[in-house]
């Protein structure tokens, strides 16, 4: 035991471990570990009925996600794809936006209502909209391709993809998007519901790429001539920064970044050329 270590050990198989003497004076065996390190466990059971005196072996080794996926060419951390769900398949989905808030009902009868989310979430299902077999297989395909709901896709959502009224076509002057103080040229879009002060702006991230028009104080900035288009964020960028209160303006079409909001895709074949998805739920993400 001289220098505070020692050796313990009993009849028949061993296993030999260095004791070490702690800061409180006692003996044990200290353990300690590092990232990446390779663990060996051998097991010998001679005497376990059955086993025949074989040994069993397991390695246990620590690999972080980037090495997974760098050895098996599989994609193991979230992303956002920047592909469309089939619009054909989109169209007659159903589905709209959901707003978390929190009531209490106090014992006056009076209520305590509070929103944790400062914008909404919308859902969809988009099994309403298969029509045959090919409309599944495609389905199948682009939910394989999106690893379930791993990654991140663009969706149409039929019932609110412009910037303006279904009645009219879009224009430079749809939406607000900013006033100029002859400093800022970034400009994020945004589509406005309701009027005054309590007017909700929702941000566009996903632009559709050809759609969107800008316009200064009226006054239309072509795409590439002045202006650039960020559709990866839903963000506008000018040449030269407006002056100080000039209007900025945008007209657009965007799409929902979502995801699929299941793990299985459960359907059946009806016939030789009809089968049914019944649920296909779909989530707005926060891209």
């Amino acid at each position: 035991m001289r220098g505070g270590a020692g050796l313990m050990g009993e009849a028949g198989p061993e296993a030999i471990l260095p004791l070490q003497r702690g800061a409180d004076g006692r003996l044990g065996v200290a353990a300690g570990g590092g990232g990446g390190a390779r663990v060996t466990v051998n097991i010998t059971t001679p005497d376990a009925k059955g086993s025949g005196g074989r040994a069993g072996r397991w390695r246990r080794r620590s690999r972080a996600p980037s090495t997974v996926a760098a050895a098996t060419g599989e994609e193991d951390i979230m992303a956002f794809h920047d592909v469309r769900f089939p619009v054909a398949l989109s169209f007659g989905a159903s589905g709209g936006p959901e707003r978390r808030c929190e009531i209490v009902t106090l014992a006056n009868g009076f209520e305590e209502r509070n929103s944790p989310w400062a914008d909404a979430r919308r859902r969809y299902d988009a099994g309403l909209g298969l029509r045959g077999l090919d409309d599944i297989e495609a389905v199948l395909a682009f939910f394989e391709a999106r690893r379930g709901p791993l990654h991140g896709f663009r969706w149409k959502d039929w019932l609110d993809w412009r910037s303006a009224p279904a009645s009219r076509p879009i224009e430079e002057l749809d939406q607000q998007i900013g006033t100029g103080d002859d400093a800022t040229t970034a400009f994020r879009l945004v589509k406005r519901y309701g009027t005054g002060a309590a007017a909700y702006l929702r941000p566009i991230t996903r632009p559709v790429a050809g759609s969107v028009r800008v316009a200064v104080d009226g006054d239309p900035v072509l795409e590439g001539a002045g202006v650039e288009i960020d559709h990866a964020n839903g963000l506008v960028r000018l040449g030269v920064a407006p002056p100080i209160g000039a209007i900025v303006t945008a007209g657009f079409e965007f799409d929902v970044p979502a995801r699929f909001d299941t793990e299985t895709l459960i359907g059946s074949v009806a016939s030789f050329e009809a089968g049914t998805l019944p649920e296909i739920p779909v989530v707005e993400i926060r891209a």
